[in-house]
């Protein structure tokens, strides 16, 4: 595709939807623009564009080519975990008020309903449904992804993070490997078809107690994402909570908004004036107290991964005694535990040399050396694991080693794909939030 004409595209899908493609990031764009031209039977993609200028219904249909992405149900298990505590406490003082009030929850970009729906099962689940008023709405650019969330049929695929027990109750198999969500559960969300940015200007605008803006920020640029700052402050009071996923950029609000941290999560508030004065100095120092209590000098000596050693001595001790079967990762594990390093580095040679669990014999020695301060060992041991495949503890380890030398973009793009492989990875979703509100990290 001609290059002017994918700008021409890029700044139409600005301007009509605000979300953000660049010239470098058009793979998904550059699909569905071919896949409609051939359906429509169109030669040029110039041409297609100035049919989406004039035809609703293939405005429809692009938008749900290119917005369509990964979901599931139960996709952040620690972030509902954390959502449902804070109910709790909300239901409480709404139980206690002599005032009818709904505790209202608002899901902003729903995609095709899995969220919404998992948020109504986990009310439903802790007996909040039918205790105390309860409204959930729900919206989505994508009208097509709107009607899918209300015919409430699922694929397996979308089911693949629920407990069978869960699914058992709340979901009915259908022909073609559907599962149908209970009438009782999807009842309590109201789906709505909008642009966020069309907020202000709908009966939605109004404070909300749990608004949760998952995987939606990663569509926008930096200027799209500032002008949705004060969107998202109009749907918040001083007692509301807000929810983004582990990846999601929240740079441009650091100030406006201050973090709140549990052992489980966090989520994000209105900051209080004397909140907006130091919450940039806080998180600066979190991220310096964090490098300086873990940088150690790097080793500098030319590194040979294990495997491609030759004539290297094999190791004079015990374990030279033990059987084929020996699970020579689970005693360097041990070893590890007990800070008998060198024995552990022994075990998971042995490991590896006899290709037995390769890649976490591989993944423990790379921490030991990291914990030791051979940073450089480390690194290339981890790049080795994922060179032979993807793994979230591979990921998690560079990111680790990238923050302590200061090198905090890299850093950050290791933490994303750790959990872009494991949303529940409690430490690169740390390691990211005190990254994204730092101002040492832009």
């Amino acid at each position: 595709m001609h290059t002017l004409v994918l700008t021409q595209f890029i700044n139409f899908i600005k301007s009509r939807y605000a979300l953000a493609f660049t010239e470098q990031n058009t793979t998904q764009l550059t699909l569905a623009i071919n896949n409609r031209c051939k359906a429509l039977g169109i030669d040029s993609p110039a041409a297609y564009l100035d049919r989406l200028t004039t035809q609703k219904d293939e405005e429809a249909r692009f938008i749900n080519a290119i917005t369509t992405g990964e979901t599931c149900f139960f996709r952040y298990p620690e972030s509902y975990q954390l959502f449902l505590n804070q109910f709790s406490e909300e239901a409480l003082l709404t139980s206690a008020s002599p005032i009818y009030r709904p505790i209202k929850i608002l899901n902003i970009g729903c995609s095709t309903g899995e969220e919404p729906y998992t948020i109504a099962i986990l009310l439903h689940q802790s007996g909040h449904l039918g205790s105390v008023p309860i409204q959930i709405n729900a919206f989505d650019l994508n009208p097509q992804s709107i009607q899918h969330a209300k015919n409430r049929l699922y694929s397996q695929n979308a089911l693949r993070n629920t407990n069978p027990l869960v699914k058992q109750l709340y979901f009915q198999e259908r022909p073609n490997k559907q599962f149908e969500l209970s009438q009782e559960v999807a009842q309590q969300v109201n789906f709505f078809s909008m642009n966020v940015f069309d907020l202000p200007n709908s009966p939605l605008i109004q404070h909300y107690d749990f608004i949760f803006c998952m995987n939606v920020m990663i569509y926008f640029d930096g200027d799209t994402i500032t002008r949705l700052i004060p969107i998202i402050k109009q749907l918040m009071n001083e007692r509301s909570r807000l929810f983004l996923a582990p990846t999601d950029s929240i740079m441009p609000i650091n100030e406006q908004f201050q973090v709140n941290r549990t052992t489980q999560g966090f989520w994000y508030s209105l900051a209080q004036p004397k909140h907006k004065q130091h919450q940039a100095q806080l998180n600066t120092h979190a991220l310096k107290d964090f490098t300086q209590h873990t940088t150690s000098t790097p080793a500098q000596s030319t590194f040979i991964p294990p495997q491609l050693k030759e004539d290297r001595p094999k190791a004079t001790n015990k374990s030279d005694t033990l059987s084929p079967s020996t699970n020579f990762f689970k005693l360097g594990l041990q070893a590890y535990e007990q800070k008998a390093y060198d024995q552990a580095e022994q075990y998971y040679q042995q490991g590896i040399e006899q290709q037995q669990h390769p890649t976490e014999c591989h993944l423990g020695l790379a921490k030991l050396y990291a914990d030791q301060g051979r940073s450089v060992q480390a690194a290339e041991l981890a790049e080795l694991v994922l060179s032979a495949t993807q793994h979230d503890e591979a990921y998690l380890l560079l990111g680790t080693l990238n923050l302590q030398a200061g090198n905090y973009h890299e850093a950050k793009e290791h933490f994303k794909q750790c959990l872009n492989l494991n949303a529940n990875n409690h430490e690169a979703r740390n390691f990211l939030s005190i990254l994204n509100e730092s101002p040492e990290a832009l």
